[in-house]
């Protein structure tokens, strides 16, 4: 696995980091689940907190696994456990988690043969989404580079007053921006902030205050540093799901937690839902930047939690999904327990030969699949015996290491008999484990809580139906369990109702909010009716003094190209500085007076 520029050991550290962040991000995902369920009426900082405590331990122990085999390279989990053809340790007869151990090794030794397969394939899906990244960062770039104008200074000032307000050192520039299309902080050494063109004319001051204050308070929380670095997490652990979940929990309670700060700062929430529902349409807003309208953030979700203090929980199939992982963590860390625990039973036995893979039919059809050869070894905690055989037939004994002599061989016959039953006894049972491992591996928590149930429900259908006739208390207790049954859903249909009702009043507050929305967009839209008119009239205007400037300089009264003054001061017509004739004053008057009735001017 050598390349010319990185080392073995390089490599080989970064793979099995690579690995090891699957078990240890649903680790992470498990935890961060937990958080969200225990913290639906907390205050989101505090849920925020907690899941930035869980994603840093999250990289400060992928970390550790990178440091431990860099610093060990020899030490990887496929040579501390070879893996040998059909190999298996088996400790008496329940042999259960040998098969746990055994393909803890396999998958080990599988991930080894093939670390140059797997390191080019994510070699590759990290070099594209880092170009991708490149390219948004690039685009940051450009949006803080171009197509900026300051804005007037009233709003500098008001921005220094919002600033001390939330608690912000040092001053934040600002400026308008021809390219962005919400409010976003850009930069991460030196963020700037920067607002659409026209933002501060076409939105209510309060509603311009309260999202200056949402943007401040990302600035006032470091928050662009933390996306930074969630952006290096998501490109290293692209493959990993689980990651990827959490640095999305991450994001939306850092939302949260600016939306709180802003509505507490500004102490006007109805202004700041009207500024969200203006700015959720315009979502084109590069991976590196904090913006206000985050599209990936349903703006229902926010409304709601903005007005009832209540933060989301986890839907059913996150719920179900944390449930399979914390399963797969389980029989995964299962195994390499097992694999790297001693033997607490002084019997051991271990078979290490093959058994062929299709055996050949005695004469007459008789399978003889069941024969082996090979050897098994075996201690009794005082003696290693290490019995060879051919078709299940003793041919050789050790003990200790000293060859026994073939004329002795019988005294060990019963010995040579009870170890090898045991071991297809434990064959047997792992082979019964595996199956059972492979069900439990496909079935979720729900469906295996169902299926107890129904077992039990069967069983005591059973009972019920053998016992009929001889115990009449069955079916009172089977009434009353019914009662208990209705009236456990009737409750339910109650709270469905309740429910029902509270959504309801949300989707009238929230058509309320979409018909101020409308009511502000018609009055846009008359604005901008007015100022298309007076756009018409300043330009017949100047049309008019066109005519009149080519007039005078058709007949000499002032030169082209030169600066001129002229007034009408009452009936007196004063061309730089030199009162003209009141004949030459009257008659353009009425050119004017002429040229404004052409253009249907008064």
């Amino acid at each position: 696995m050598n390349t010319p520029f990185l080392s073995d050991t390089l490599l080989r550290a970064l793979l099995w980091t690579l690995v090891y962040s699957l078990p240890l991000g649903l680790l992470a995902a498990a935890l961060a689940g937990a958080v969200v369920a225990a913290t639906r009426s907390r205050p989101p900082a505090l849920r925020y907190n907690a899941l930035l405590a869980v994603g840093a331990s999250f990289l400060l122990a992928t970390a550790a696994v990178f440091l431990y085999y860099y610093g060990s390279p020899e030490s990887g989990p496929a040579t501390e456990a070879p893996v040998q053809p059909l190999a298996a340790a088996y400790e008496g007869p329940a042999a259960g988690p040998s098969f746990y151990s055994s393909w803890a090794a396999s998958t080990a030794a599988f991930i080894d043969r093939n670390a140059a397969l797997l390191l080019g394939a994510w070699a590759l899906l990290f070099a594209l989404r880092a170009f991708r990244l490149a390219y948004d960062y690039r685009s940051l770039h450009v949006l803080r580079s171009r197509a900026l104008a300051p804005v007037a200074p009233q709003w500098e000032a008001r921005l220094e007053e919002l600033c001390g307000r939330i608690g912000l050192r040092g001053p934040v520039p600002l400026f308008e921006s021809g390219l962005a299309r919400v409010p976003m902080i850009v930069g991460y050494l030196k963020p700037v902030l920067l607002v659409p063109a026209g933002f501060f004319s076409g939105l209510p001051s309060e509603s311009v205050e309260a999202i200056l204050l949402h943007e401040l308070a990302h600035l006032r929380r470091r928050d662009h540093l933390v996306n930074g670095l969630q952006h290096a997490a998501e490109l290293l652990f692209f493959f990993n799901p689980a990651v990827l979940w959490l640095s999305r929990l991450l994001r939306t309670e850092r939302e949260h937690c600016c939306d709180d700060l802003a509505v507490q700062h500004s102490g006007n929430t109805r202004s700041y839902i009207n500024a969200l529902v203006a700015f959720q349409e315009h979502h084109a807003t590069p991976l590196g930047a904090l913006a206000f309208a985050d599209r990936d953030m349903p703006l229902l979700d926010r409304i709601k939690r903005l007005i009832h203090h209540q933060n989301k929980t986890l839907n059913t199939m996150e719920k179900t999904t944390l449930l399979a992982g914390l399963l797969a963590i389980t029989l995964v860390g299962s195994a390499f327990y097992q694999q790297q625990q001693p033997d607490p039973k002084p019997a051991a036995a271990i078979v290490t030969d093959t058994v062929p893979i299709a055996p050949p039919l005695a004469p007459g059809g008789a399978d003889t699949s069941g024969k082996r050869t090979g050897q098994i070894q075996y201690s009794d905690g005082n003696k290693t015996y290490r019995f060879e055989m051919k078709e299940d037939k003793l041919t050789g004994l050790s003990i200790d290491g000293t060859q026994v002599p073939a004329d002795k061989l019988s005294g060990y016959e019963s010995l040579f008999r009870k170890v090898l039953t045991d071991s297809r006894k434990a064959e047997a049972e792992a082979s019964r484990h595996r199956r059972r491992a492979i069900d439990l591996e496909k079935e979720a928590d729900r469906m295996r809580v169902k299926a107890e149930e129904m077992r039990t429900k069967a069983a005591e259908l059973k009972q019920q139906v053998v016992d009929l006739h001889a115990d009449a208390a069955t079916l009172e207790k089977e009434r009353r369990e019914h009662d208990a049954t209705r009236a456990e859903h009737e409750r339910t249909m109650a709270d469905h109702a309740r429910t029902a009702k509270e959504h309801e009043a949300m989707m009238r507050e929230h058509q309320k909010t979409v018909e101020v929305h409308e009511l502000r967009n018609k009055e846009h839209q008359r604005l901008a009716k007015e100022h298309e008119a007076m756009a018409r009239i300043h330009e017949r205007e100047a049309q008019v003094h066109r005519t009149v400037h080519d007039k005078m300089v058709a007949e000499g009264l002032i030169k082209e190209g030169k600066t001129t003054s002229i007034s009408f001061d009452d009936d007196k017509l004063i061309i730089n500085g030199v009162t003209q004739p009141a004949e030459v004053a009257a008659r353009y008057r009425k050119l004017i007076a002429e040229e404004k009735a052409r253009l249907g001017l008064k």
